[in-house]
């Protein structure tokens, strides 16, 4: 688990409370993917639609990882981009 790997220690955080840029675009990032999931919620309330329940997990599950990447910047999720790492 991360947490015993780290040496942070398990409470609440609030958003926007990390002082690192990368920290910041992980919160930002989550905030956008919290709010189309609660978007796709209400139009499948409205609509009477069971066939998005997929897309609704994949959201909720792509805001858990961003959640970790903002708790845990220094186990950035996103690989560390270098020059020789571009694809042609």
């Amino acid at each position: 688990m991360l947490l015993e790997k780290s040496n942070i220690e398990p409470k609440f955080v609030l958003p926007g409370s990390d002082t690192s840029k990368v920290g910041a675009f992980y919160d930002f990032a989550r905030s956008i993917t919290r709010r189309a999931e609660r978007s796709l919620v209400k139009f499948v309330e409205v609509h009477k639609r069971n066939d998005l329940d997929y897309c609704i997990k994949y959201l909720n599950r792509l805001s858990d990882l961003l959640f970790i990447g903002f708790i845990f910047p220094s186990f950035a999720i996103l690989p560390k981009w270098t020059s020789s790492s571009v694809f042609v």
